[in-house]
């Protein structure tokens, strides 16, 4: 199979919303906790084993082979958003205005209304938070809906360059109390970027993360488990069809920053490469996955393999053609495969490997998660 006009950033890059006029600013308005689909546990779910999922147009909840919970969604899909609270609660996605959120417990779903753009991060305990212009961080607790959204802190950003005005600024990531934004302060390549990236703390103190060595707005990105280092993908695209890709790995108590390029199967500027999934294991070091192709004849050189960091260099941890691979059980793993295609892709069948034994569970999935074992 030949690719024809393939634009790799335009698959795998933020939502052209990103570039476009700011939304007028809309209250915040809850919808109530409802019911759908999945009627609730006679008493709390068992927290061990559960994968946590979100596809084009589902959230869900898996146990063992059986999803035990399910909300529905026009669309799903930010790469790199959180999915599971830091207190492994709840599961949750933005969907055209809307959160989803499951009780991991009670498998209760509950819908809440945010800006129709913005993308959601987690803020601590069950506490989800999202960027309102003109300059506010707000904040939800999906342990109580019904107290609403409040105001988390004001954001003043540096003033930036005169000429070219910078753009809104867009939430990126947040977790253990530090949220990451993104603003194009520069004038802006075509393709989108660079970024500039700031770290927002509970406490108000703003570190300026410095520009995104790259002409897109930056993709995966994942925090480490003890929220010390913040690590995003980067992709500098050389032509509509080839680019080189990396991570970045930022310390944010004072902002210094390393970058580990991909591996490449060939020398030269003739292959190019990029990261397609990004995930930091409780347990173990930075993971991703990520193709490579010959750009002078659109052919995919390498399929999307896992990697994790060993020092400056990725290794090779499993054979599988996968997205993502999460190990739930000594014997069981969640996989993401993506379908066979000359094109990397952003999304796959979920599907669980006990002892070699496949069982496919759900199409068109673009993230898992494992639930935190110790949230209750």
């Amino acid at each position: 199979m030949r690719l024809t006009g393939w634009d790799v950033s335009h698959r795998v890059g933020r939502p052209s919303i990103r570039f476009a006029a700011a939304v007028q600013i809309c209250l915040v308005m809850l919808v109530g906790c409802q019911q759908r689909e999945t009627p609730p546990a006679e008493g709390p779910a068992a927290l061990v084993a559960l994968v946590a999922y979100r596809s084009t147009h589902e959230v869900g909840l898996v146990q063992g082979t059986t999803v035990i919970a399910r909300s529905a969604g026009d669309y799903f899909d930010y790469p790199g958003s959180s999915l599971v609270t830091e207190d492994g609660h709840f599961v949750f996605a933005r969907s055209a205005g809307q959160v989803a959120a499951i009780d991991a417990q009670t498998r209760r779903i509950t819908s809440v209304q945010v800006p129709g753009d913005a993308r959601v991060g987690t803020g601590g305990g069950s506490t989800i938070v999202w960027w309102e212009s003109p300059n506010r961080i707000m904040q939800l607790d999906l342990g109580r809906p019904t107290d609403g959204a409040t105001v988390r802190q004001a954001v003043e950003l540096p003033r930036g360059p005169a000429s070219p005005a910078p753009a809104e600024p867009v939430l990126i990531a947040a977790r253990s109390g530090t949220v990451v934004l993104a603003r194009v302060e520069s004038a802006p390549s075509p393709f989108g970027g660079p970024d500039t990236l700031y770290a927002i703390r509970r406490n108000g103190s703003i570190t300026r993360l410095g520009e995104v060595d790259a002409n897109t707005p930056i993709g995966q990105n994942s925090f480490s488990p003890g929220g010390d280092t913040f690590a995003y993908s980067r992709y500098r695209r050389s032509t509509n069809v080839c680019g080189q890709g990396g991570v970045t790995l930022v310390k944010l108590v004072d902002g210094s920053s390393r970058t580990v390029d991909l591996n490449r199967p060939a020398p030269g500027d003739g292959t190019g490469s990029q990261v397609s999934q990004m995930w930091w294991p409780a347990d173990g070091p930075l993971t991703i996955s990520y193709s490579s192709w010959n750009c002078s004849d659109l052919s995919t050189v390498v399929p999307q393999s896992v990697w994790q960091l060993s020092g400056d260099q990725w290794t090779q941890t499993t054979r599988d053609r996968a997205l993502q691979v999460l190990d739930v059980t000594p014997h069981e793993r969640a996989i993401v495969v993506p379908e066979q295609s000359d094109q990397p892709q952003t999304s796959g069948a979920l599907v669980v490997d006990a002892d070699g034994q496949r069982t496919t569970i759900r199409p068109q999935v673009g993230a898992i998660a494992l639930i935190d074992r110790s949230a209750g």
